[in-house]
């Protein structure tokens, strides 16, 4: 699947994309294109692919709740803006996403801490250049500093790791466990390049104290990315602070066909690809929308599909039924004939599914049972019985046998039944000409029969 993903940064009053085009096969990408170019161009060159947007937003809303174990997206939503809500701004609707932190232990009530990030949610709306359309395929839209997070838990999946980047103007810092986020942090720098390099510097060494001291985190590795690769007196200088160990990171095991100045380069765009989607700040209307329309599609494309084969499968048969006509008007005539002495009493009975024994049995030429068909036929049609067998016993008479479990779908139904095989039973026919065992049962308040009969002919030579 192509994918379009892009990091929007704001320098010098004027908004910037650093944009890609990959392959996704699993959890593996491939590059194919890659734009440094401004925003208003973006709703172009992504038309028609599912589109990833990172974005700088200094002002989310960063909180650890504790609150009770929750599935239900919208009632963890409802009590966490009801914690949170002298925090949040009157009149605003607010994004909301949440991950479960599983490194923190339960308070003693047993609730479970949550890490909870909020933002506007005028900020997906007013996403520059891009138009209403193309924001409805948005498929990922979040913070660039939640991008970070996707690659240090591939490279470092159960460590603590402090990962900091800076592209231009800005830096951030992202201090990540697994694929929990922690803690993070960004702002915007001095231009001068000298500064910038000095700016770099303090701010690494006071997010460092902050997260160490006041947060008491211990930190596994340091990551430095982007425009900081290329500054090796600031990576020095911050090691012989933090002395923790150092590493960058390469694309060989992340992405084809890019190299590592490239990667380093575009390293949130591609980062976004393999975000958790639990940091996921598109809107529910929009992720609503795309599900109604994707099931749209699919349910049209396996219509057509299933047109195409009975299609074919008409198609198919019509040859086939060609060849076999003369044969079916030959066996169907045969048939006709066998059945004409009995034809009154089976049309009433034609699609049960015991009427073919009845003809095998005319057919092989055992007629004596069968002639006594006419005297069950209207026990038959009452009901579709699992079993019907027309023998001889020992003693030359003929036995029949109905068998079956049946159901129904109201008490009336089960009494018209039991009520009409009663009759069937004290019908002068029967009682004069067999001899009835009836073992079976009605469960009135299952609606259910147990059909258990056995009649044996009294007389062989009665009624012929």
């Amino acid at each position: 699947m192509k994918i379009f993903s892009t990091e929007y940064s704001k320098h010098r009053e004027k908004v910037h994309a650093k944009s890609v085009v990959v392959e996704k096969k699993g959890s593996k990408l491939t590059l194919l294109k890659h734009y440094n170019t401004d925003a208003e161009n973006i709703q172009h060159l992504s038309k028609n692919m599912p589109l990833n947007v990172g974005i700088d937003y200094y002002d989310y809303i960063d909180e650890t709740l504790n609150l009770p174990p929750i599935k239900d997206q919208k009632t963890f939503r409802t009590l966490a803006l009801n914690k949170l809500k002298d925090t949040l701004a009157d009149e605003t609707e607010y994004l909301l996403i949440y991950k479960q932190n599983i490194y923190a232990q339960p308070d003693s009530a047993g609730n479970i801490p949550y890490r909870v990030f909020l933002a506007p949610e005028s900020i997906f709306y007013e996403m520059p250049s891009l138009s209403d359309e193309q924001k409805q395929n948005v498929s990922l839209f979040t913070l660039t500093d939640f991008a970070l997070c996707a690659l240090t838990v591939k490279y470092f999946p159960d460590e603590t790791v402090f990962h900091a980047y800076a592209s231009g103007d800005k830096i951030c810092v992202t201090i990540s466990k697994g694929d929990v986020i922690l803690y993070t942090r960004s702002n915007i720098i001095g231009k001068d390049i000298k500064d910038r390099m000095n700016s770099y510097y303090e701010y690494l060494n006071l997010t460092f104290m902050f997260v160490t001291k006041n947060m008491h985190l211990g930190i596994d590795h340091v990551i430095l990315s982007g425009a900081l690769t290329d500054m090796p007196e600031l990576s020095a200088m911050f090691f012989e602070f933090s002395r923790t160990p150092q590493a960058t990171l390469t694309p060989w095991a992340v992405i084809d066909n890019c190299n590592y100045e490239l990667f380093q380069e575009f390293i949130v765009p591609i980062s976004l690809c393999l975000l958790d989607r639990s940091y996921n700040f598109t809107p529910v209307e929009v992720i609503r929308e795309q599900t109604r329309r994707s099931l749209l599609f699919y349910s049209n494309t396996a219509a057509c599909i299933v047109l195409l084969l009975l299609f074919v499968f008409t198609a198919v048969s019509a040859f086939r039924m060609k060849d076999a006509e003369n044969d079916m008007e030959q066996n169907t005539s045969l048939a006709r004939n066998r059945l004409r002495q009995f034809s009154e009493v089976i049309s009433g009975a034609a699609d049960k599914k015991y009427d073919l024994s009845y003809y095998t049995l005319i057919k092989s030429g055992e007629s004596d049972p069968v002639r006594c068909f006419p005297d069950f036929a209207g026990l038959l049609n009452l009901a579709d019985f699992d079993n019907v067998t027309f023998e001889q016993n020992t003693e030359g008479r003929t036995k029949v046998i109905v068998l079956g479990k049946l159901r129904f779908g109201s008490l009336e139904d089960a009494e018209k039944i039991k009520n009409s095989i009663a009759g069937f039973l004290s019908s002068e026919n029967i009682k004069t000409r067999y001899t009835v065992e009836d073992t079976g049962s009605f469960n009135m308040p299952s609606m259910s029969a147990n059909i258990n009969l056995s009649f044996t002919r009294l007389d062989e030579g009665a009624g012929q």
